[in-house]
């Protein structure tokens, strides 16, 4: 089981204790960085979050809210029917 240890070892973990830290800016020309939910670029994953291209990219409490419909949007639509 090394292998897995390592694997779990090899994480990046953070602890955001710093009120600042838990925030995700809207800074001039880092949206173009931002990962959209709608994705499919990994398959079997999305992601959802403020840090997210949601279309609201600015600093709200809607922004993770529409983030987390697209992305329940692109799971649906990769379902089996």
């Amino acid at each position: 089981r090394a292998p897995d240890l390592i694997k779990v070892l090899a994480r990046h973990v953070q602890a955001n204790t710093a009120p600042s830290d838990r925030y995700s800016l809207s800074l001039p020309g880092m949206l173009a960085h931002r990962i959209s939910p709608l994705d499919a670029d990994v398959l079997n994953m999305t992601v959802a979050g403020d840090w997210t291209a949601s279309g609201l990219d600015a600093g709200c409490v809607e922004a993770p809210v529409i983030s987390g419909m697209l992305a329940a949007r692109r799971v649906h639509e990769v379902l089996p029917r």
